[in-house]
């Protein structure tokens, strides 16, 4: 059975340079219930167990989310050229573009400060009663002449490889595959 996949990649497409990214799992639970698991990530994240809280920590500015809405993350951003350095503390705002209970999905985009361009989507499909498929998949990007950006970038996939592989952890520790 397929427990999750991970993909990041880095390509240079004209002037930008493109981070896509994605991540899927297998989770053995039905897919209302880890679509409300992920709202609750949103909502109080202290009390689930499905977001990494050690990589960061997210809520919404209104409850339930909506497009229009922001989401706002605080980042324990860990240093790759130094791993006993503490971790920055960064917070960015992202605006959420559509929303949808029913269909148990979340797009969202780079807030006006975000060092990238880009957003992702988050997803939950079933595949059966009792198991369903989280999906989260997106890209960011930068000026590939802005240099400054060239370092976040190195930091920004080592930093999404981390927080997705405890994600995976944690489905796996909580509930399983």
């Amino acid at each position: 059975m397929h427990q999750y996949t991970l993909t990041f990649s880095r390509t240079t497409e004209s002037e930008y340079t493109c981070l896509p990214f994605s991540f899927e799992a297998t989770v053995r639970q039905p897919a209302r219930a880890v679509w409300n698991e992920w709202q609750n990530t949103l909502s109080n994240h202290e009390t689930s167990w499905l977001w990494p809280t050690q990589y960061s920590r997210p809520r919404v500015d209104a409850w339930p989310p909506r497009a229009g809405g922001v989401i706002t993350l605080v980042y324990q951003m860990p240093n790759p050229y130094d791993l006993s350095a503490p971790p920055r503390h960064l917070e960015y705002d992202f605006d959420i573009t559509a929303y949808d209970d029913e269909a148990m999905f979340l797009d969202y985009k780079e807030g006006a400060v975000h060092p990238f361009l880009g957003g992702g989507k988050v997803s939950v499909k079933a595949i059966d009663a009792d198991s369903c498929l989280f999906s989260w998949a997106g890209m960011y990007q930068h000026l590939s002449e802005r240099r400054s950006r060239e370092a976040a970038g190195d930091i920004f996939a080592y930093y999404f490889n981390m927080f997705f592989t405890a994600l995976a952890q944690n489905i796996r520790r909580n509930v399983g595959y």
